[in-house]
């Protein structure tokens, strides 16, 4: 049997993430939030959702806001209908892109000695 097709969006405006990842506005890198977004991406993708950076109004701070989705998990969207198992993949996928990104920006912040050792 085949798994209908669930289409997720991904939020990537920098003003936004930094909000969401809880970090002030210079507190995060470009390539924290690549390497979040990446992460993010590959993981849900390997979970077989299909997976689109959100582009037109939906890429602007405001306009991720203030989309319409049926479901929204904070920085992934959705308007399509998702099972309780679609739930839990991806808040665990979140989580885990979170966790990968913070111990990234932690060691960095030991390397260039930003924070104690």
């Amino acid at each position: 049997m085949s798994r209908k097709t669930i289409e997720l969006e991904v939020c990537a405006n920098r003003e936004y993430l930094n909000q969401y990842l809880d970090y002030d506005a210079e507190g995060l890198r470009d390539q924290d939030v690549d390497a979040f977004i990446e992460v993010l991406i590959y993981n849900l993708r390997d979970y077989d959702f299909d997976v689109y950076v959100a582009t037109g109004g939906r890429s602007t701070y405001h306009g991720w806001n203030n989309a319409q989705f049926k479901h929204r998990f904070g920085v992934v969207g959705s308007f399509c209908d998702l099972s309780p198992l679609d739930y839990s993949v991806i808040h665990e996928v979140i989580a885990f892109a979170k966790d990968t990104m913070n111990d990234q920006v932690w060691s960095r912040m030991k390397r260039e000695g930003t924070v104690a050792q």
